[in-house]
């Protein structure tokens, strides 16, 4: 049986990026990290600002000083996920893949949007489960989602020019960079996926309340979000 590091051998090394702010958030998405497996070699950083396209392009151009990196991981760190997560990514050998990700408030759809084939596009999709139901695997998306958990190989952003993230694209003063850069990807001719087999985590601030029902007289509780 091949185990998971004989599998991430397979590969060359890569960039995993990092998006924070200068406190951390979650110790959760520590863990996650320290049990991840990646290819020999490759590395990881975190990128601390207040604006998270800075980071995401701050990435890149570290990735883009080392000509052996082959590819960039694109974290937050609001995020938990398998020890796999990366080797299954790598394994789909396509230019561009996404785990499925959810928003992280209610009523907490899957971050699924539309892209236009003569400008952009970028609304949410009324009802985004249904865009996914049956469905399974790797899928050839054509419209716009998250950047969270997004895997990008090398070629991608060298065929792109810097700045790769951009805001304000989408609408004036809506920041979206991540959205504008699936449209981005598919203006130059890439494909991009989304993996249904895999998924991340988002982590959010919730308070657990407890809650007495007058008619019944029963308690239990209630999550409530900001």
């Amino acid at each position: 049986m091949v185990t998971l590091p004989e599998r991430a051998s397979a590969f060359g090394p890569g960039h995993i990026g990092i998006a924070s702010h200068f406190l951390g958030r979650y110790r959760e998405f520590d863990a996650c990290m320290a049990r991840v497996v990646s290819p020999p070699g490759s590395s990881y950083q975190f990128y601390m600002s207040v604006d998270v396209c800075t980071n995401f392009n701050h990435m890149i151009r570290r990735l883009m000083k080392h000509d052996n990196f082959e590819w960039l991981w694109i974290l937050g760190d609001d995020h938990l996920f398998m020890e796999d997560i990366l080797v299954n990514l790598l394994e789909r050998n396509v230019d561009i893949v996404t785990p499925l990700c959810c928003r992280r408030l209610a009523p907490y759809y899957p971050i699924l949007h539309r892209d236009g084939a003569e400008g952009i596009d970028c609304r949410s999709y009324p009802e985004p489960w249904n865009e996914i139901k049956g469905k399974t695997g790797l899928m050839d998306w054509t419209g716009t989602s998250g950047n969270a958990g997004m895997l990008i190989r090398r070629k991608v952003l060298e065929a792109m020019s810097d700045p790769w993230f951009e805001n304000g694209k989408v609408s004036p003063g809506v920041g979206a960079s991540d959205l504008y850069f699936w449209h981005k990807a598919h203006q130059y001719g890439f494909k991009t996926y989304l993996d249904l087999d895999n998924s991340l985590g988002h982590l959010t601030h919730v308070a657990v309340w407890p809650h007495y029902t007058e008619e019944s007289g029963e308690w239990f509780f209630r999550m409530i979000t900001p």
